[in-house]
């Protein structure tokens, strides 16, 4: 396995107290600060309860699961009970070259109340550079994936939430992921164009976007487009409309994913 990802040091982690750790946060603590060569990171199935932060020294990590219905991350923190939305994540991955394989995080904070503050509950924070994600899961009910900077790649991924459950400033690559909408009709799940942030304009367009290519989208407003916050958001997307009626280019795309067609909201 450890040929397999080029890594240098592997280190295992279990509930059944036959591997190095039985916490991945510890296993985390112990990979060398800023290793020039990749470490791997071997979690068995089981449900691990706990925040896990990968520090931004803590590079070239590799996670592997053994699968993502049977190797789970799972906390229950909300922007309210942390001190913030970013800070709610169950994983947060500050560090720069992360891969992570067959795993899931989750984020087991209950709904909000319609129209309740604070109740924001962010599964995956993503703010390292050059980080990779395949065929893993990303749950909550509200803001469940920050996709907050950086260029990543998201492969075979399944995002599951209701409210902005998909949200961030990076520029990411979704293949063949499911995005699946648990809201309901008092409160759509949407598809938006990217909040973006910058000193110019031009300068945030160029350096952020969200493409996806291969989108299936599944639940009550999975196929609607919105404009997204902020002052340097894509105008096309004024407001929200199902895609199927969407003519712009490269958003209707998003509607056939059996075509390999590229969307791009930028």
């Amino acid at each position: 396995m450890a040929s397999l990802h080029n890594a240098t040091l592997v280190l295992t982690v279990d509930h059944k107290g036959c591997a190095n750790f039985t916490s991945l946060q510890k296993a985390v603590d112990a990979v060398p600060d800023y290793a020039a060569a990749r470490t791997l990171i071997a979690v068995d199935a089981g449900v691990y309860a706990e925040k896990v932060v990968v520090w931004s020294n803590k590079t070239g990590v590799t996670l592997q699961g053994r699968g993502n219905l049977n190797t789970s991350i799972v906390w229950n923190d909300t922007a309210n009970s942390s001190g913030g939305t970013f800070y709610s994540a169950t994983v947060a991955v500050l560090a720069a070259n992360f891969v992570a394989y067959n795993v899931s995080v989750q984020n087991t904070a209950p709904p909000a109340d319609p129209g309740g503050a604070g109740g924001q509950a962010v599964a995956l924070r993503v703010a390292g550079d050059q980080a990779a994600f395949y065929w893993c899961g990303f749950y909550s009910s509200q803001d469940a994936l920050l996709d907050e900077q950086g260029r990543h790649l998201f492969r075979g991924c399944y995002v599951e939430g209701s409210i902005d459950f998909i949200f961030g400033n990076a520029r990411s690559l979704y293949l063949g992921c499911t995005i699946s909408s648990v809201a309901n009709a008092a409160a759509d799940g949407t598809v938006t164009g990217q909040e973006r942030h910058g000193a110019r304009p031009r300068v945030a367009r160029r350096q952020d976007g969200l493409r996806v290519r291969g989108l299936h989208r599944r639940g009550h407003g999975a196929g609607v487009a919105g404009q997204g916050a902020g002052p340097l958001r894509h105008r096309r997307l004024r407001q929200n409309v199902p895609l199927r009626r969407r003519r712009a280019r490269g958003v209707e795309r998003l509607e056939r994913p059996r075509q390999a067609a590229v969307g791009v909201l930028r």
